[in-house]
């Protein structure tokens, strides 16, 4: 595990695990009626909780999966049993069952929460009742072992501490546990840190959801370099994968932007939060992929604090042209699919330069090869992308996803790119 494996490959073999039709590095069999794996690619929606006057979140599952959604997470099943040893845990485990039944109904995978008071209490028999129980389930995707543990858990509305942080230990036996009983799903945890070889926490996952959340105290580049680029570097040598959460909510009371004074009452609050834009959100997706995400999961879907407590105003479903804006990239994504899981290749031996202060990823597909161009600047930036003759004769450029024609002159594309936008340009040869 500790070479350096061919992306492509990689991905494919660990797509196949997420599927649940092999085993973790194995060999994979393909289980009947299962999509193909090597078309898979997980976008996610973090939070898919219950408003507090219901019960019953499945009942929203067909929103979320025509939302272009193929993957969810929920906080109810990470803290669903206390871990105690005398505490019957199979009404809560079959209550986790049937949420993986309702999302396979609708095509969805899911990351399934264990839950925390088995960690902390170290009780290793609560982890394997709950793996055990679930293990076999088509819906499931991998398990969600801790959100962040290497940061004290605090509540900024309700003032109350939550779970104290895991220690390495803690997590490494939780880890071992769950991977002698079920292999083939790979073991998640989240952080915001920006991590590197001495991280903790290292041998105890092999997906991190990196969860930086900077918008809008720092621009929209933020929580991507260097911290899901950083991961990409010191995971992937070693089998292990980064996936990016993207900060789709409204940071709200979290995001004063501020100057003086050590308590609010002293500062001079110079920003509060607000929504992501959907240019913010378009771009923090694509960018992520480009410094090594194999997958974009969104943060979040509904937070919510309790009565009397503004969680829910923060969150995409509350507000219907925010969780509009979150659901045309998710949507955007998924028809990209193909593309995005095709063969990258060095824009030069692709017959492509460009001279200007943009970032290119070149995909081959089809026969044919797409630009998935990226400005990470808050300015607007002028370039030109160049088409070698001999290896685009007469070229038919195409703009997605709009499917805009765009004409070249003598080969050649001067254009302006706005401020963190995105550009994905098809080329075909020949006109064809």
């Amino acid at each position: 595990m500790n070479r350096p494996i061919n992306s492509t490959t990689r991905l494919r073999n660990l797509l196949m695990v997420l599927l649940g039709i092999g085993s973790w590095g194995g060999i994979a069999c393909l289980a009947s009626g299962a999509q193909d794996p090597s078309q898979f690619f997980p976008i996610g929606l973090y939070a898919v909780d219950a408003a507090p006057d219901t019960d019953d979140i499945t009942k929203e599952f067909p929103d979320i999966a025509a939302g272009g959604f193929n993957l969810i997470q929920s906080y109810k099943f990470e803290e669903d049993i206390e871990g105690d040893n005398d505490e019957d845990n199979a009404p809560e485990n079959e209550k986790a069952r049937k949420f993986l039944d309702a999302a396979h109904k609708f095509g969805l995978k899911a990351f399934m929460g264990i839950p925390q008071g088995c960690i902390l209490k170290r009780n290793l028999e609560c982890i394997k009742q709950r793996v055990s129980a679930l293990k076999d389930h088509r819906a499931l995707f991998g398990w969600m072992l801790y959100d962040e543990p290497d940061t004290p858990k605090y509540d900024p509305y309700t003032k109350k501490e939550g779970p104290p942080p895991a220690l390495p230990n803690t997590l490494r036996q939780a880890y071992k546990a769950i991977k002698q009983l079920d292999p083939a799903h790979p073991v998640s945890v989240a952080s915001y840190q920006e991590i590197d070889e001495r991280y903790p926490y290292l041998d105890s996952f092999d997906i991190l959801l990196s969860d930086y959340f900077n918008i809008p105290i720092e621009p929209p580049t933020a929580g991507i370099v260097p911290y899901v680029e950083a991961a990409a570097r010191v995971l992937k040598p070693r089998g292990k994968s980064v996936i990016a959460t993207i900060q789709v909510y409204n940071l709200a009371k979290d995001a004063l932007v501020t100057k003086g004074g050590d308590t609010e009452e002293g500062q001079e609050v110079l920003s509060r939060g607000r929504y992501p834009t959907r240019e913010e959100i378009r771009f923090m997706s694509y960018y992520a992929i480009l410094k090594g995400s194999e997958g974009v999961i969104f943060n979040c879907y509904r937070y919510d604090y309790g009565p009397g407590v503004p969680g829910d105003d923060i969150s995409p479903k509350k507000n219907p042209s925010q969780w509009r804006a979150v659901t045309s990239v998710s949507k955007e994504l998924k028809e990209m699919v193909p593309i995005l899981l095709a063969p990258a290749q060095e824009a030069k031996k692709a017959g492509v330069t460009i001279k200007g202060p943009i970032e290119m990823m070149v995909k081959q597909h089809q026969g044919k090869t797409y630009l998935l161009t990226m400005n990470p600047s808050p300015e607007p930036v002028s370039l030109q992308i160049r088409l070698a003759p001999d290896r685009f004769p007469n070229p038919t450029v195409t703009l997605l996803p709009q499917r805009q024609r765009i004409s070249l002159q003598s080969g050649s594309l001067d254009t302006q790119w706005s401020p963190y936008e995105v550009r994905i340009y098809e080329i075909a040869r020949g006109g064809s």
